[in-house]
């Protein structure tokens, strides 16, 4: 039983010196200042966006005049985990059809985050028209 109890006990040691190297890095980066905001904190289990989060998927997009032109339907990261752009899908009928494009991310102007927010004001917005999205390429995902 000394055989396993002591390797298994090292073992523990070396995973948590490791992540407690691995914190202090985060640290010294500049990470632990963003990672005590409560924006950046996403709990398991959690039931909604909270206050600075927002749920990109399924959010109206709309153009200069106000109207919606778009509904934003998935989000492209890099291998870091950041947000580059995301994929609108334009054109539907009630719905249907349509195409996607991809917006970058920084020509997104987004609402201010707040969970109490009414669905109708989550909305994104572009300088772009619908006949802007029309004339882009058409984004076809993994081929």
């Amino acid at each position: 039983m000394k055989r396993v109890v002591t390797p298994t006990v090292a073992a523990f040691a070396l995973i948590a010196g490791t992540a407690v190297s691995v914190a202090q890095e985060r640290d010294d980066a500049g990470y632990g200042e963003a990672a005590e905001s409560e924006a950046t904190q996403v709990e398991l289990g959690q039931t909604g966006p909270k206050e600075g989060q927002h749920q990109l998927i399924g959010m109206n997009v709309v153009g200069p005049d106000d109207e919606v032109i778009a509904e934003i339907t998935n989000v492209l990261i890099d291998d870091e985990g950041q947000v580059l752009g995301v994929i609108v899908r334009h054109g539907t009928v009630l719905g249907l059809a349509g195409e996607d494009a991809v917006i970058p991310f920084d020509r997104i102007d987004l609402p201010e985050a707040r969970p109490d927010m009414p669905v109708e004001e989550r909305r994104a917005a572009i300088e772009m028209t619908s006949d802007d999205l029309i004339e882009m390429p058409a984004y076809e995902g993994y081929q």
